[in-house]
């Protein structure tokens, strides 16, 4: 889908500049849905996104990048491991198996560790996406 400049132009300074967080959030996931891949300054103000102050803005944004699977979001998705909401590290490592970041294994390989990552779901999704990203099959669920 190939949207109207003005209306990515609009949906940028909704998601940037936006007082509610539900416009800032809506505008992440529209962006997700309509921009298109190498668009440049979605990418770059959904990486700005991810230094929102509001989880759920957050979370779209890393979302909505592994969608548009352009390889720029990858450091800036490395880095958002490192949040403080679960489901805001749980979108940046599915993003990452998205943009099969192999270069993020050795930071995701530490979210193995229960000390690091206390989160039983993410470490198993972080267990999913590395064996993903180094080409071996899905355990399977006993």
């Amino acid at each position: 889908m190939n949207p109207e400049p003005e209306g990515v132009d609009a949906l940028i300074a909704q998601l940037l500049h936006g007082k509610e967080m539900e416009e800032r959030r809506d505008a992440a996931e529209r962006l997700g849905e309509l921009a298109d891949e190498g668009d440049s300054q979605v990418v770059q103000a959904l990486i700005a996104a991810l230094n929102d102050e509001n989880e759920w803005v957050r979370w779209r944004a890393a979302q909505s990048l592994g969608k548009l699977g352009d390889k720029r979001a990858i450091e800036p998705l490395i880095e958002t491991l490192q949040d403080s909401v679960w489901r805001v590290r749980l979108a940046a490592v599915q993003a990452l198996r998205k943009l099969q970041a192999s270069e993020a294994l050795p930071h995701l390989h530490a979210h193995l560790d229960p000390s690091y990552e206390p989160d039983a779901a993410i470490r198993e999704a972080v267990r999913e996406t590395i064996q993903f990203l180094k080409g071996q099959p899905r355990r399977k669920k006993a």
